[in-house]
């Protein structure tokens, strides 16, 4: 931004390609709109996006090198690999927060750090 000082970074980057097109077509079919995590977990796009008797979650792993053996953990150490030489700070997270939405096209989804279902019926 105009007027921000040289040695602060970005505190936001979009990473072009970062996932591997195998591990993206996994993502694909593991959260497509026709997967089963949408009905194990209850989720309704039309109770606000969440379980209609659950409401809104979302996992938290612990970052350990034994999270590799199953497949969402092979990705979150892939993706801390490409953002760490970006955000060092990256070298001390312990954990990781994941969370997945099924949601109508082109109802969307607002960058936020903790709201309520922003984007729903517009922006607030």
């Amino acid at each position: 931004p105009a007027g921000a000082p040289a040695d602060v970074a970005p505190p936001v980057r979009a990473f072009d390609s970062a996932v591997p097109d195998a591990m993206l077509e996994h993502l694909r079919q593991v959260f497509g709109p026709a997967s089963s995590f949408w009905g194990e977990h209850r989720y309704s796009s039309l109770a606000r996006c969440s379980s209609e008797d659950v409401g809104y979650f979302s996992y938290a792993h612990e970052l350990t090198e034994s999270m590799g053996g199953t497949s969402l953990g092979r990705i979150i150490l892939h993706l801390l690999r490409v953002a760490t030489p970006c955000f060092p700070e990256l070298k001390e997270a312990r954990y990781a927060e994941w969370w997945a939405h099924c949601r109508p096209h082109p109802s969307g989804h607002q960058m936020h750090y903790d709201s309520d279902n922003e984007g729903i019926g517009g922006a607030r």
